[in-house]
């Protein structure tokens, strides 16, 4: 069991509850902690993930079950480099310099709010449902204030945000340590704190703290100064806690306080890019969204489902895609009093997602320039 957990642990990445492993493994929350604990006695094992997003699990020894600090290291070293070899789990690139080629995808309006807010030292909070290009546009960001781009996800304990000494005492850092680090060496950085609504109340604290000074003294006893850090954040929820259709910790007055929020959403200029100039199925895509919204249907309709659907023209039958990509597990009746209250009944994707064999409307090539 304990391969497969590791191997649920490498997929889902930072955050990562052992309910959730216990979930998809078919087993229960005590097995896999079960589990966990038993790595933990094995040594000190972190995973890594693209744009530094890390799991860790610091060890501690009690008792006498590691009196041997030899014996504990080399048990360290062994496991690491056993789950290295066999399971590909080398720690990725925790940094990435914003690319610099032009993208033919369309900026949406609120991106020349968010630079006017990150330039003058405010940090930003992003608000907006999943799927709105959030952490895009930060990195977007960074790459027009020709910054790195550091970034963690639903941080669950300090030792994510802040990294932590392991057993055989090498500092297993992170990204927010790494924006730090680049800053107090004279390098640019933004700094994006994604799904910080869903992080544990005790970091944000930590966080406050090292957003109101700018500066910070990590475990491995190193103080680092970072005024010129660029801070943003996402979350779903506005950080008054979870909604109708997002979970989200209620954010204390004190973090909201410390950033500007400033909401992003869908719109239309975007869903055109990506979409191709196919306005038939943007508009399918936003009379969909709307009637979700309306009926109080739990279903998330984003940037992602249009990027999908575009991606494979040509290559499936419309029906198929449309079920695959938009529809997928959704509840048959849901799905139905949708699609009857929209109006353009003859809308050739609402007639896929009705069953009907319909074909592909293949436009003309089209080209759309960055705008912002």
């Amino acid at each position: 069991m304990k391969e497969d957990v590791l191997e649920v642990v490498r997929d889902k990445g930072n955050g990562i509850t052992a309910a959730e492993i216990a979930d998809r493994l078919g087993t229960t929350s005590h097995k896999v902690w079960d589990v966990l604990r038993e790595l933990q006695k094995e040594g000190s094992i972190y995973f890594g993930k693209s744009m530094g997003r890390f799991i860790s699990y610091p060890i501690e020894y009690k008792g006498n079950e590691m009196e041997d600090e030899q014996i504990a290291k080399r048990i360290a070293d062994s496991v690491v480099k056993r789950l290295a070899d066999d399971y590909d789990l080398k720690p990725k690139p925790k940094m990435m310099l914003a690319d610099k080629q032009k993208s033919n995808v369309t900026l949406p309006p609120v991106f020349n709010k968010i630079v006017s807010y990150a330039k003058k030292g405010n940090n930003v909070q992003m608000v907006g449902p999943a799927g709105t290009g959030k952490g895009f546009l930060a990195r977007k960001v960074a790459e027009l204030f020709d910054a790195e781009f550091y970034e963690v996800n639903a941080v669950k304990n300090e030792y994510g945000l802040t990294g932590f000494v392991d057993a055989n005492s090498r500092f297993v850092k992170t990204p927010f340590y790494d924006a730090c680090k680049a800053v107090a060496e004279g390098r640019k950085a933004v700094f994006l704190f994604d799904e910080m609504d869903c992080s544990d109340g005790e970091v944000l604290k930590i966080f406050n703290e090292a957003l109101d000074k700018k500066e910070f003294t990590f475990p491995n006893d190193e103080h680092l100064e970072f005024k010129a850090l660029v801070f943003m954040s996402a979350t779903n929820t506005i950080g008054t806690g979870s909604d109708e259709q997002y979970l989200g910790e209620q954010l204390d007055a004190s973090t909201l306080n410390r950033f500007v929020p400033i909401r992003v959403d869908y719109n239309r200029q975007v869903e055109m890019s990506i979409a191709e100039g196919d306005e038939e199925l943007v508009d399918f895509i936003d009379a969909f969204r709307r009637q979700t919204e309306k009926n109080g249907i739990l279903v998330i309709v984003s940037y992602r489902n249009l990027k999908q659907i575009v991606s494979m023209k040509g290559e499936l039958t419309l029906k198929e895609v449309m079920r695959d990509c938009l529809i997928r597990t959704m509840a048959d009746d849901d799905l139905q009093n949708i699609l009857n209250n929209m109006i353009d009944k003859n809308n050739l994707y609402y007639r896929a997602c009705k069953g009907e064999n319909v074909k592909w409307k293949i436009p003309e090539q089209q080209e759309f320039e960055l705008t912002a």
